[in-house]
């Protein structure tokens, strides 16, 4: 049980820090040095303030800011920028990403180090001879001009692009 003088202030806290003001652990040990408050009311105080650090509530998301995810994602932002900037954790913005994925709002980008598809590898061999890299990535989603790039080396390291004296060739 909590005496009645320590709930009022409890109370008063909880009042202002609903407002927008939040005492600091520096502001209650003055609180306390001035004999505003007892100890035990000072280490009531913190140990809210901890509690309250700790609980962590989930926002909704809102259409804005599945409208930002959305622009964000389709600039290339990565999960982890995005949670940053919208103040979502990383965890919530997949979670996002793939409900919006399964409704057909969005296309997601394969993994890092994905397969590569036959699909994928068709264009490049369609596309290699008359287009630069970075628009052969712009051709196919979720992959970077380096990895393509870097496809293009290993197809000719295979064998299914054959190295002439200016360009590539397909066998």
């Amino acid at each position: 049980m909590i005496p009645a003088g320590i709930q009022r202030r409890v109370d008063k806290a909880a009042t202002l820090s609903e407002n927008g003001i939040n005492f600091t652990k520096d502001e209650i040990k003055r609180l306390w040095q001035m004999d505003v408050i007892n100890i035990g009311e000072a280490c009531y105080l913190l140990s809210e303030i901890r509690r309250a650090t700790r609980r962590k509530t989930q926002r909704m998301w809102t259409d804005r800011d599945i409208e930002r995810l959305i622009e964000m994602y389709k600039d290339g932002l990565s999960q982890t920028e995005i949670s940053k900037k919208l103040g979502y954790t990383r965890q919530q913005v997949n979670a996002k990403l793939s409900n919006l994925s399964k409704r057909k709002l969005i296309t997601r980008r394969p993994p890092s180090g994905a397969k590569w598809t036959p699909q994928e590898d068709a264009i490049i061999v369609q596309y290699y001879r008359t287009h630069t890299v970075q628009e052969m990535s712009e051709m196919i989603p979720g992959r970077s001009p380096s990895s393509v790039a870097s496809r293009i080396r290993y197809l000719l390291d295979n064998r299914v692009l054959v190295r002439k004296r200016r360009g590539y060739y397909t066998r």
